[in-house]
């Protein structure tokens, strides 16, 4: 997926918000976030991925320049979720999760106290948590269960 090109104009997002869905739908709509967003993913040649614990989100989008925007402006106009706080907005050198549009994990609320330390909506992120985040990231880009995860063909 990624072109000999590519790496130099590779960008990375990492972003928390706040969920606005209400508990009774929260199921079905990530579901369809899921859906959406894997297709869409693959067309903008974007990877990542999506945690969601029902009070927050955190995702990491990496990929061209233009694609990470596109997605980012999305992103930022979904009245899903608020208070839409940037982690990071970084150049990378290679993707995390080549080869899959989005890898997704459900509620956990190990994930959950880690993106509740996050002050949504008040300036930067302590980098504490922003390095735990990513550190977290990376791990789960590495996890061999298949069943979260959509291979790009």
């Amino acid at each position: 997926m990624q072109r000999p090109d590519e790496a130099k104009h590779l960008r990375a997002w990492l972003y928390v918000s706040e969920s606005r869905m209400p508990d009774a739908e929260a199921d079905t709509a990530i579901e369809d976030i899921v859906r959406v967003s894997r297709e869409r993913n693959r067309h903008l040649a974007v990877t990542g991925a999506l945690l969601f614990t029902r009070q927050r989100f955190a995702q990491f989008l990496e990929g061209p320049e233009e694609g990470v925007n596109a997605l980012k402006t999305s992103i930022l106009c979904d009245d899903r979720h608020q208070l839409v706080t940037t982690a990071c907005w970084v150049i990378q050198k290679g993707r995390l999760f080549q080869g899959w549009s989005l890898v997704y994990s459900g509620a956990s609320q190990y994930m959950a106290g880690i993106l509740n330390q996050v002050d949504l909506g008040g300036g930067a992120i302590p980098h504490k948590v922003c390095e735990e985040l990513a550190y977290l990231i990376e791990q789960f880009a590495q996890t061999d269960d298949l069943d979260r995860k959509d291979p790009i063909p």
